[in-house]
């Protein structure tokens, strides 16, 4: 079968921390002659080496969901969305219960972002919690998919921003919903895509560093792994205070040079 997807991940301490808390996944298979992925980056928070642990146990939990759920649809060549939609709801659920009740017995706060997508055909299915993101690369721009879940986007949202706000930095790092801090909420994003769409999905370590430069070499030319390497090495010529992780999906024979403009299409 033909190769559809050219996809890379790059994961990386940064320039100060010691640890990682980052965890990733990329599972690809074929469903008869298509090919279908998942893709998932989380971002662990907490106390000593629990942020890892935290974003662990959200990787491993996806795991076993991609080789029972999606596995069983996979082998009877059957795609049921809606049940498949249901089923990784549930695992992300089962995660979130789990993590809020390790962190209650140890008597910390802690817990992990989500960022997931699932690409069937020219469909994607997102799930996201927390501030890691999803974005939309095209040639013409980009866009972030997915919706920040800090204090600050919440107060943008709601309109009640306030000059001191805009100048306090740690409410961009305050976050409103992650998974095992209670209370969780799953946001869902639906879409098509184009052939020339590019998708990345990253931690805030990676996205913080990111230019409108580093947009543009992930719409042009050149394989996933040489274009993510090349920012990653980017963002570390930076600051990069914090890990660093990213996956890039795109079409596979995506070699022709393209130009992306130097602002976002959507600051959403």
């Amino acid at each position: 079968m033909k190769k559809t997807y050219d996809i890379f991940g790059i994961t990386d301490c940064g320039n100060v921390r010691a640890d990682n808390q980052d965890s990733h996944l990329i599972r690809t298979g074929a469903a008869g002659d298509e090919e279908f992925c998942f893709l998932a980056v989380a971002d662990g928070m907490g106390g000593m080496s629990h942020g890892e642990e935290a974003s662990c146990t959200c990787v491993a939990v996806l795991e076993t969901w991609w080789k029972t759920k999606v596995a069983e649809a996979w082998k009877q060549n059957a795609f049921d969305m809606e049940q498949l939609e249901q089923s990784l709801d549930e695992a992300i659920r089962e995660t979130d219960s789990t993590l809020h009740a390790f962190f209650e017995q140890i008597g910390e706060r802690g817990g992990t972002t989500l960022s997931a997508m699932f690409f069937f055909r020219d469909s994607y299915l997102c799930k996201h919690i927390g501030d890691s993101r999803i974005y939309r690369v095209t040639p013409d721009g980009w866009e972030q998919i997915t919706r920040d879940h800090t204090l600050y986007e919440k107060k943008r949202m709601e309109g009640t921003l306030t000059p001191e706000n805009e100048a306090d930095e740690s409410l961009r790092h305050t976050l409103v919903n992650a998974l095992g801090i209670g209370k969780m909420q799953i946001d869902t994003y639906r879409g098509m895509a184009a052939a020339s769409d590019r998708f990345l999905l990253c931690s805030d370590g990676f996205y913080e560093f990111m230019t409108a430069r580093d947009f543009q070499t992930l719409a042009g030319e050149g394989s996933a792994q040489q274009k993510m390497t090349a920012v990653k090495d980017d963002i570390k010529s930076k600051e990069a205070d914090d890990n660093l992780t990213g996956i890039l999906l795109q079409k596979c024979g995506m070699e022709r040079r393209t130009t992306v403009t130097l602002e976002p299409e959507n600051d959403e």
